[in-house]
């Protein structure tokens, strides 16, 4: 099994997380890049990987930044499925042509270019197809996957995915305990390898865990710090170390502003010493 992490890492947009299981390949989240020129110009780069070779992509929620990019891909060669939630289906007809349409009018003036065009939107959601909260599905051989309700927008989900014995969660984004609108995240289990990019500090706590599990923090959030002084502020992850700490292997922080590389290591190293704690063989990469 391999996990890549092609986006929201040392920045909250861009989410897009790639698995790799026998011959099957999911993506997790396919979105944009947004907020300063330099990370919007990342979005116009060639992709890492062949698009042609996805299997599925499945969603967490309709915002841009995990959803944006599919236009792209489906132009890029991607001719897999794309599963989501129904309200996440009928957000992302709205929103996905919209966007399309808003690239072609800021690209009017020439040379320039849009990104991807409305029609492009359109092709991609020729893609999609809808599953129900606490469905379980196959996006491709090896993989099954449920998703779970997220709170933070309609029809948001966490993405629990099983390949074999592991089972792993991706958080997406959660919605507060207590919003007057929406549900709130329900309890998802634990998981043996948990990726969080909530931005919520402090907010996964060890009973999402599995003991010896590995958990990859990607949260960057700065805190008040009054035992530091007066006005005083600390960085803090999604995971609340104090109780996750106990339970996990191993809990990596991925800090703002690493490359790929540093990023893979990380990640790497997280695995290796989750299954040394398990007593498990140590996976090759």
């Amino acid at each position: 099994m391999d996990l890549r992490f092609l986006g929201a890492t040392g920045t909250v947009t861009g989410s897009k997380y790639l698995l790799t299981a026998g011959g099957s390949r999911v993506m997790v989240d396919c979105g944009l890049f947004q907020g300063y020129k330099q990370l919007r110009l990342r979005n116009w780069d060639a992709p890492v990987f062949d698009p042609a070779s996805i299997d599925a992509v499945v969603l967490t929620h309709a915002h841009l930044d995990h959803s944006g990019y599919l236009p792209l891909l489906v132009r890029h060669g991607f001719r897999g499925r794309i599963i989501c939630t129904p309200p996440t289906y009928d957000l992302c007809r709205v929103m996905l042509p919209d966007s399309g349409r808003i690239q072609e009018e800021d690209a009017e003036h020439s040379p320039a270019l849009p990104l991807y065009t409305e029609a492009d939107a359109f092709r991609a959601l020729d893609c999609f197809e809808t599953r129900a909260f606490h469905q379980t599905f196959e996006p491709a051989p090896g993989l099954s996957v449920e998703l779970l309700r997220a709170g933070h927008l309609l029809g948001a989900a966490m993405v629990a995915v099983r390949c074999g014995d592991t089972r792993l969660l991706f958080s997406g984004d959660l919605g507060r305990p207590n919003d007057p609108l929406l549900p709130p995240p329900e309890q998802p289990g634990a998981a043996d390898i948990l990726v969080v990019a909530i931005g919520k500090p402090e907010f996964v706590k060890g009973d999402w865990i599995k003991p010896g599990a590995a958990a990859i923090d990607v949260g960057i959030n700065r805190v008040a710090a009054p035992e530091k002084g007066e006005g005083k502020s600390k960085l803090v992850g999604d995971c609340d170390f104090a109780s996750c700490e106990p339970v996990a292997a191993a809990i990596t922080p991925v800090p703002r502003g690493v490359g790929p590389m540093t990023i893979a290591m990380l990640m790497a190293n997280t695995v290796i010493a989750a299954h040394r704690a398990a007593g498990k063989a140590v996976p090759k990469f």
